[in-house]
């Protein structure tokens, strides 16, 4: 190829997983450009590339690689982009030719403005590494490929790949889990340690060792020996920390604690455009010192003081110690406050909640902030016990006497707590339930709707929803307890929906054959905010959401029966799934005095990762006893040395047990964290029988070998991929749990 679109080539001067990059004249303005070319696929890549080019041509920063053209021609994406003169990164550090600890920081700080300018456009990388950061001779830090990580995301071509450098990936990245910005931070976190250490933060031989490496272990902590001060060695190490909470929660953030570090002050003229996220209101955490922003200022040099609001005679106003906590406080001025575990921030019953001086407590802990979102607190409710007091505060007891204790030990078994969330709610109801309970038996309607309870909840639950309640006939299920996004909860609800209607095509045949009649389900689907908690008695309470919204999804159901696809969804879901999910508008609706629209739900615009693994291992499961036995026949014709381990052993057993851990996963797609201790178990036992980290390869080969056969030609690359991303958990689990034994 010696031209494509007017680019004329001139030279090859790199080549990496997505393509070439080649050295090119641009005839119209008689310049040389770096023309990245990618192979060109399906139309959803085509407009993910286009999508994703537009984005990065519209990053004008001077750390960032100017795009001047993008397009496509003769079956390849291209990208026309500045020429740059110098090295990346990666070719610095091996050549050690940044020595000076100045240079290395300011290199950094350059590298975070970069990263934040494209945050602030909702623009995340996700392929930060040396080999993306080029060098220019005067020190000025070039950042290449914004989007095109995403470009790639549907063209992956062999076996075990996945999307981005594992040696830069965050743990979240590595699980296949939704990313965010804090992935870039982690990304850049282990691109620094390299840059000050001269070594790879997670290094080993094979790609399962380094993806065990991000997700258990921590790099060696940079020394004295790299001339790199405590406080940016703290730096480096927060930016990689696996919990994506315990990261810096912005750029800036960090790219603040990098100037203090050096010596400077802040610069607020970025925060304007995306201001940085804290730990709490008003303060960062700097090396372990409070830096107080403006906000937060005027009130830092006043005394420690508590003033308790809501208490019996009156507000009490307590003097408290610098570095104190409220509850502490409290305690010492004979308030009796609630602390059943003793200030451990094992139990909520000392929580309070502020209603001024935010700024004068200490940041949210490790331990409270996971407590916090296992509750559902608001910024506003915080542990007396973990909030250390630096000024006057203002606060009011949540907890006063045993019967409240009680309420908040059953409220711990809830994942919220007491709080208003946006919830997707999906309404199922069978249609022929009237007419059921007319016709049959006693028995036989329970027997019935208990196998109909079993075919539609199958789906909430391994899309992460949450059963609410049985009305007759129906089921009410709703999804975003566990925090997750707007995007994420509509999905899911989504994805659960039409599940149901699959399964219930197998639950028919079975109805059909035994009873001689089948089910309809009509499914009604809306987003609204909803109160959620643990209500009923102390001993009987359950997770429960109440709200205008669950009344309207059954509405919709019932109107549901009238259109093709039976599944109905308002115009708020429809609108935060805009351009993933089919849907065409149905009717116009006047529900309980309020118009709504609502839209027929007819499928996923493109694959979606989640229905493609529950749905093709469907087809495998119906084959489990052929299915395992293709698997291992495949395993020992590749890997003939694992064969005696099996010696002795009854296959079909073997077999049964592979296919019901398969099954356990796909069931857990969206908590698969859930199943950490029975793989972690079946890893210590495989490593008794011998197995190595270099085996879980050939399996997993295997496993793809073994569904493609099962389902001919509906195996694509986009189920392929899909598996790929479930089974490098599932390994990584078990390698962990091995090299521990």
């Amino acid at each position: 190829m010696n031209q494509i679109g007017r680019y004329r080539l001139l030279e090859r001067i790199g080549q990496g997983a997505m393509g070439e990059v080649f050295r090119a004249h641009d005839p119209n303005l008689d310049r040389e450009v770096a023309l990245k070319i990618i192979k060109a696929g399906d139309d959803d890549k085509r407009a993910r590339f286009h999508r994703e080019a537009q984005s990065a041509a519209r990053l004008t920063h001077p750390n960032i690689v100017v795009v001047h053209d993008f397009g496509e021609d003769s079956g390849c994406f291209f990208m026309a982009m500045e020429m740059l003169v110098g090295k990346d990164l990666k070719q610095a550090i091996a050549a050690r030719s940044i020595s000076d600890l100045t240079s290395k920081l300011r290199l950094m700080q350059q590298m975070c403005e970069a990263v934040a300018f494209a945050h602030a456009r909702s623009i995340v990388h996700r392929d930060l590494k040396p080999a993306n950061i080029f060098l220019l001779p005067n020190g000025q830090v070039k950042i290449l490929d914004f989007g095109l990580a995403r470009v790639a995301e549907s063209d992956v071509t062999g076996t075990g790949m996945i999307l981005g450098t594992p040696n830069y990936m965050a743990p979240e990245q590595v699980k296949g889990q939704k990313v965010d910005a804090r992935a870039d931070i982690f990304a850049l976190g282990a691109v620094f340690y390299e840059l000050l250490s001269n070594r790879k933060a997670f290094d080993a031989e094979s790609l399962h060792t380094v993806l065990y490496k991000v997700l258990q272990h921590d790099p060696e902590p940079l020394g004295v020996s790299t001339g790199v001060s405590p406080a940016i060695a703290e730096i480096v190490q927060r930016a990689m920390a696996k919990d994506p909470l315990m990261r810096f929660q912005s750029i800036l953030e960090m790219r603040d604690a990098i100037v203090i570090a050096r010596g400077g002050s802040p610069s607020m003229t970025m925060a304007s455009r995306e201001e940085p996220a804290r730990n709490h209101r008003g303060v960062s955490l700097v090396s372990g010192t409070m830096v107080l922003r403006e906000e937060a200022s005027s009130v830092a040099s006043m005394e420690p003081r508590v003033i308790l609001t809501g208490e019996p005679g009156g507000d009490v106003v307590l003097e408290a110690r610098t570095g104190q906590t409220l509850l502490q406080a409290t305690l010492a001025a004979g308030v009796p406050h609630m602390h059943e575990c003793g200030g451990h921030a094992r139990c909520s019953t000392c929580r309070v909640v502020v209603l001024e001086g935010f700024g004068n407590l200490s940041p949210r802990d490790g331990a409270e902030t996971k407590l916090a979102r296992r509750l559902g607190f608001s910024d506003e409710i915080r542990l007396a016990c973990q909030s250390k007091v630096s000024g006057p505060v203002r606060a009011r007891r949540l907890i006063h006497d045993d019967d409240d204790v009680r309420i908040a030990q059953a409220e711990q078994k809830s994942p919220m707590a007491g709080s208003e969330t946006p919830l997707a709610i999906l309404h199922a109801s069978a249609r022929e339930f009237s007419a059921l309970t007319r016709r049959m038996l006693a028995h036989d309607v329970v027997h019935i709707l208990n196998r109909f309870y079993l075919q539609v909840g199958e789906a909430v639950l391994a899309n992460g929803g949450h059963i609410d309640k049985y009305p007759a006939g129906a089921m009410l299920a709703l999804f975003g307890l566990n925090g997750e996004d707007a995007r994420t909860k509509c999905t899911n609800a989504i994805r659960a929906a039409l599940r149901m209607k699959k399964r219930m095509d197998v639950f028919n045949v079975y109805l059909r054959e035994h009873f001689g009649f089948t089910l309809t389900l009509d499914i009604g689907l809306h987003y609204s905010r909803m109160i959620v908690g643990h209500l009923g008695h102390p001993e009987h309470s359950r997770l429960t959401a109440f709200g205008d919204g669950t009344a309207l999804a059954g509405s919709i159901a019932a109107i549901a029966q009238h259109h093709e696809t039976q599944i109905l969804a308002t115009e708020e879901m429809v609108n935060v799934v805009e351009g993933d999910v089919r849907a065409t508008l149905a009717s116009h609706e006047v529900i309980n005095s309020r118009e709504v629209t609502l839209y027929d739900v007819v499928d996923f615009a493109r694959p979606d990762t989640h229905y493609l693994v529950q749905s093709s291992w469907e087809k495998v499961a119906a084959r489990r006893e052929e299915a395992s036995a293709l698997f291992y026949s495949k395993l020992f014709e590749i890997a003939p040395a694992v064969r005696p381990m099996f010696d002795g052993v009854d296959m079909r057993v073997q077999g049964s047990m592979l296919m019901n851990m398969i099954s356990a996963a796909v069931r857990g797609l969206d908590r698969l964290d859930d199943l950490t201790p029975q793989l972690q178990e079946l890893g210590r036992r495989h490593a008794g029988y011998g197995v190595q980290i270099a085996h879980y390869a050939p399996v997993e080969v295997c496993l793809l070998y073994t569904i493609e056969q099962m389902m001919g030609d509906s195996f694509t690359m986009d189920v392929k991929l899909a598996w790929t991303q479930i089974y490098n958990f599932v390994a990584q689990t078990m390698i962990e749990a091995s090299v521990s034994a």
